[in-house]
């Protein structure tokens, strides 16, 4: 287990329902939620789930390659994969990095991690300059 906090909201979010079991598909999530968790702990996983999940609906897939750098700026009617992100959507995931201050990515150990924005923003740069060439 990481010293930091954001590192373990993926596990945590897995095992939210330990007293009663894992979290099974369409299990209210609400019910088990911990009491423990910060705003920013919450936020942090919520939006870990609405990157996911918009992945799932435009990709088929539970994480696209490059989904993290895909939307980060997306905006309402962005084009990511076969549809474009609704208002709710762009606003969501805007609302919930900012309330965490930070974003997910997936890294090369295939696992997903907790960036701070600032550190994203140097890593979304890096990408897109990559892109342009």
């Amino acid at each position: 287990m990481s010293d930091n906090p954001w590192l373990n909201i993926e596990r945590d979010a897995q095992t939210l329902g330990s007293k009663t079991g894992p979290l099974t598909d369409g299990q209210y999530f609400g019910a088990t939620w911990p009491h423990w968790f910060s705003i920013e702990e919450a936020s942090a996983a919520g939006l870990l789930a609405l990157m996911q999940g918009i992945s799932e609906e435009f990709y088929c897939a539970g994480w696209a390659y490059s989904t993290e750098f895909e939307l980060w700026n997306a905006q309402t009617g962005h084009w990511f994969g076969r549809g474009q992100l609704s208002e709710r959507e762009a606003l969501l995931l805007r609302e919930l990095s900012l309330a965490c201050d930070g974003w997910w990515m997936w890294d090369d150990e295939e696992r997903f991690v907790f960036v701070q924005r600032a550190k994203f923003q140097k890593l979304y740069d890096a990408w897109k300059a990559g892109r342009t060439r």
